[in-house]
Protein backbone atom coordinates (compact mmCIF):
# COMPACT_ATOMS: atom_id res chain seq x y z
CA UNK A 1 0.00 0.00 0.00
CA UNK A 2 3.02 2.03 0.26
CA UNK A 3 2.62 3.10 -3.66
CA UNK A 4 3.06 -0.50 -4.96
CA UNK A 5 0.73 -2.65 -6.89
CA UNK A 6 -0.20 -5.13 -5.25
CA UNK A 7 -2.22 -8.49 -6.37
CA UNK A 8 -4.99 -9.09 -3.74
CA UNK A 9 -7.30 -11.30 -5.62
CA UNK A 10 -10.40 -12.03 -3.24
CA UNK A 11 -11.86 -15.23 -3.33
CA UNK A 12 -14.82 -17.39 -1.33
CA UNK A 13 -14.10 -20.95 -0.21
CA UNK A 14 -17.67 -21.81 -0.75
CA UNK A 15 -16.79 -25.47 -2.17
CA UNK A 16 -17.14 -28.67 -0.41
CA UNK A 17 -19.07 -30.36 2.82
CA UNK A 18 -19.96 -27.66 5.11
CA UNK A 19 -21.61 -25.77 2.03
CA UNK A 20 -23.57 -28.97 1.27
CA UNK A 21 -25.03 -29.11 5.02
CA UNK A 22 -25.67 -25.26 4.62
CA UNK A 23 -27.75 -25.76 1.91
CA UNK A 24 -29.52 -28.89 3.22
CA UNK A 25 -30.04 -26.53 6.30
CA UNK A 26 -31.56 -24.59 4.06
CA UNK A 27 -33.53 -26.53 1.71
CA UNK A 28 -34.66 -29.14 4.33
CA UNK A 29 -33.49 -31.80 2.70
CA UNK A 30 -30.76 -33.76 2.21
CA UNK A 31 -28.54 -33.71 -0.80
CA UNK A 32 -29.43 -37.66 -1.83
CA UNK A 33 -33.24 -36.32 -1.92
CA UNK A 34 -32.71 -34.50 -4.75
CA UNK A 35 -31.41 -34.97 -8.35
CA UNK A 36 -27.19 -33.80 -8.53
CA UNK A 37 -27.87 -31.10 -11.00
CA UNK A 38 -30.80 -29.90 -9.10
CA UNK A 39 -28.77 -30.09 -5.59
CA UNK A 40 -25.84 -28.21 -7.30
CA UNK A 41 -27.99 -25.52 -8.33
CA UNK A 42 -29.48 -24.69 -5.19
CA UNK A 43 -25.36 -24.62 -4.02
CA UNK A 44 -25.00 -22.67 -6.86
CA UNK A 45 -27.95 -20.45 -5.64
CA UNK A 46 -27.78 -20.07 -2.17
CA UNK A 47 -24.03 -19.40 -1.94
CA UNK A 48 -24.41 -16.25 -3.81
CA UNK A 49 -26.56 -15.41 -1.60
CA UNK A 50 -23.97 -15.53 1.02
CA UNK A 51 -21.11 -14.40 -0.86
CA UNK A 52 -23.12 -11.03 -1.51
CA UNK A 53 -23.32 -10.67 1.76
CA UNK A 54 -20.02 -10.91 2.92
CA UNK A 55 -18.78 -8.97 0.17
CA UNK A 56 -21.07 -6.05 1.11
CA UNK A 57 -19.27 -6.69 4.71
CA UNK A 58 -16.12 -6.77 3.64
CA UNK A 59 -16.13 -3.65 1.38
CA UNK A 60 -17.65 -1.85 4.48
CA UNK A 61 -14.63 -2.02 6.81
CA UNK A 62 -12.24 -1.22 4.21
CA UNK A 63 -10.63 -4.57 2.71
CA UNK A 64 -8.23 -3.62 0.17
CA UNK A 65 -8.93 -6.22 -2.63
CA UNK A 66 -9.37 -6.31 -6.27
CA UNK A 67 -12.63 -7.46 -6.53
CA UNK A 68 -12.25 -7.29 -10.42
CA UNK A 69 -10.68 -10.34 -9.51
CA UNK A 70 -12.97 -12.14 -7.44
CA UNK A 71 -13.57 -15.85 -7.65
CA UNK A 72 -15.76 -18.70 -5.50
CA UNK A 73 -14.41 -22.12 -5.17
CA UNK A 74 -17.65 -23.72 -6.14
CA UNK A 75 -17.85 -21.69 -9.52
CA UNK A 76 -17.51 -23.79 -12.28
CA UNK A 77 -14.30 -22.65 -13.69
CA UNK A 78 -12.64 -22.81 -10.39
CA UNK A 79 -13.80 -26.69 -9.90
CA UNK A 80 -12.66 -27.20 -13.68
CA UNK A 81 -9.07 -26.01 -13.18
CA UNK A 82 -9.14 -27.78 -9.60
CA UNK A 83 -9.77 -31.32 -11.37
CA UNK A 84 -7.35 -30.38 -13.77
CA UNK A 85 -4.81 -29.54 -11.12
CA UNK A 86 -5.26 -32.58 -9.37
CA UNK A 87 -5.41 -35.11 -12.79
CA UNK A 88 -1.98 -33.49 -13.54
CA UNK A 89 -0.37 -33.71 -10.00
CA UNK A 90 -1.47 -37.35 -9.91
CA UNK A 91 0.05 -37.90 -13.58
CA UNK A 92 3.27 -36.55 -11.91
CA UNK A 93 2.89 -39.25 -9.44
CA UNK A 94 2.81 -36.46 -6.42
CA UNK A 95 -0.63 -38.03 -5.44
CA UNK A 96 -1.02 -41.97 -5.15
CA UNK A 97 -3.97 -44.21 -4.86
CA UNK A 98 -4.00 -46.92 -2.18
CA UNK A 99 -6.75 -48.41 0.21
CA UNK A 100 -6.60 -47.48 3.64
CA UNK A 101 -9.08 -46.38 6.38
CA UNK A 102 -10.71 -42.73 5.87
CA UNK A 103 -12.63 -40.71 8.03
CA UNK A 104 -16.15 -40.77 7.15
CA UNK A 105 -19.43 -39.49 8.20
CA UNK A 106 -21.78 -41.86 8.20
CA UNK A 107 -24.90 -39.58 8.35
CA UNK A 108 -24.03 -38.00 5.25
CA UNK A 109 -22.44 -41.01 3.56
CA UNK A 110 -19.03 -39.31 2.58
CA UNK A 111 -15.33 -38.81 3.81
CA UNK A 112 -14.64 -35.80 5.85
CA UNK A 113 -11.61 -33.98 6.34
CA UNK A 114 -9.15 -33.88 9.00
CA UNK A 115 -9.74 -30.22 9.33
CA UNK A 116 -13.38 -30.89 9.70
CA UNK A 117 -13.06 -33.10 12.91
CA UNK A 118 -12.83 -31.30 16.55
CA UNK A 119 -10.19 -33.49 18.63
CA UNK A 120 -11.08 -33.96 22.27
CA UNK A 121 -9.25 -35.34 25.04
CA UNK A 122 -11.12 -38.28 26.38
CA UNK A 123 -10.80 -41.11 28.90
CA UNK A 124 -10.61 -43.96 26.20
CA UNK A 125 -9.14 -48.07 25.51
CA UNK A 126 -6.37 -48.17 22.48
CA UNK A 127 -7.48 -51.07 20.00
CA UNK A 128 -4.98 -52.14 17.06
CA UNK A 129 -7.40 -52.88 14.59
CA UNK A 130 -6.02 -54.90 11.17
CA UNK A 131 -8.03 -54.83 7.98
CA UNK A 132 -7.70 -57.85 5.48
CA UNK A 133 -8.16 -56.36 2.29
CA UNK A 134 -9.97 -58.64 -1.14
CA UNK A 135 -6.88 -59.65 -2.17
CA UNK A 136 -5.75 -61.44 1.21
CA UNK A 137 -2.75 -58.69 2.23
CA UNK A 138 -3.74 -56.87 5.68
CA UNK A 139 -2.97 -53.06 6.21
CA UNK A 140 -2.73 -52.26 10.04
CA UNK A 141 -1.21 -49.62 11.50
CA UNK A 142 2.35 -51.10 12.09
CA UNK A 143 3.53 -52.48 8.94
CA UNK A 144 1.68 -49.56 6.29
Amino acid sequence: MQGFNVFYPFGFDDNGLPTERLVEKEIGKKATDLPRKEFIEKCLEITQKYRDEFKKLWKSIGISADWSLEYSTISSYVRKQSQKSFLELYKKGYIVRKNSPALWDTEFQTSVAQAEIEDKEMESYFHDIKFTLEDGSCFDNFNN
